[in-house]
């Protein structure tokens, strides 16, 4: 999947909404047909998905576009996976995900409604653990096909937090463990990408960015959101600082002058650097750049 800094929460049933996320500036929006759409609403959400594609694109051709289905057992999924494969989504979003074998039948059922679809374009799968069950099996899951990100769940009052027992604070130390053990199962996995959220604290921006750089600093590649005003501070938040790519572009400059002078390591900056600082460089650099594309 693309390395997408905010997703944004957009009830699939609700018009305009998702044009209202792409204004904004949200990387992805998150069309949901689960928990925000009441049980009556559910096929009027699948009928506006493309309209809601359609408007948000019109407005930024690049917006990442994934759906939150139903949980696989919910006797709603098929209708959600037959829908989505017929339009231009990226990625499904599976709430509660607690085994890799669930996902392995997510893959059978996706598979044969793409074939029937006649899409070509393998739809990915956002894995999101909201158990303590899935949490243990974490790297089972990121390890299973088509996931391209998982989703550390951490919000208060929440499943996780019912299922996990925890008591949720602003900094979050009751889910260190837990965050930290998703990043590494996530990043474990070629172009898999670990994702958080969420901030419920609405209007306290000074406490999302906070919260978003404590994240940021564990390994997270971007966050959900479910309000259009979070998203100015995440995207800057995890935005590579332009600083640091200038850093990183001199210190690869450096090492191949190094190199091409039969040197091996260089001193840059009154660092020592070698292969491996510079291999950090240049995905950093390379992460930069698909950010500053798709922005």
């Amino acid at each position: 999947m693309n390395p997408y800094r905010s997703y944004l929460f957009v009830p699939a049933h609700k018009a305009g909404w998702a044009a209202k996320g792409a204004n904004a500036g949200a990387d992805a929006l998150i069309l949901d047909l689960e928990d925000a759409v009441p049980p009556d609403a559910k096929a009027q959400a699948r009928e506006m998905i493309p309209q809601a594609i359609a408007e948000a694109r019109a407005i930024k051709r690049d917006i990442g576009i994934v759906v939150r289905v139903n949980h696989w057992s919910a006797a709603e999924a098929a209708l959600d996976y037959d829908t989505v494969v017929r339009y231009q989504v990226d990625a499904v979003m599976v709430p509660k995900i607690e085994r890799a074998v669930e996902l392995e039948r997510i893959d059978a059922l996706l598979e044969y409604a793409e074939r029937l679809a006649g899409r070509a374009t393998p739809i990915e799968v956002v894995a999101t653990l909201e158990t303590a069950r899935g949490v243990v099996e974490r790297d089972a899951i990121a390890r299973a096909p088509r996931v391209g990100a998982v989703l550390a769940s951490t919000a208060r009052g929440a499943d996780i937090a019912r299922s996990v027992g925890f008591t949720w604070t602003p900094g979050g130390t009751e889910t260190l463990y837990l965050r930290s053990g998703v990043v590494l199962a996530a990043r474990a996995v070629p172009n898999c990408h670990p994702i958080v959220g969420l901030w419920q604290e609405i209007k306290d921006l000074e406490g999302l960015e906070a919260h978003a750089r404590a994240n940021r600093g564990l390994g997270f590649l971007g966050e959900v959101l479910i309000h259009p005003s979070h998203i100015e501070t995440v995207n800057r938040v995890y935005s590579p600082d332009e600083a640091q790519v200038q850093y990183y572009r001199a210190l690869i400059a450096a090492y191949e002058e190094a190199v091409s002078d039969g040197r091996g390591a260089a001193v840059y900056e009154g660092e020592h650097i070698d292969l491996a600082h510079v291999a950090t460089a240049r995905e950093f650099v390379a992460f930069a750049e698909r950010i500053t594309a798709g922005a």
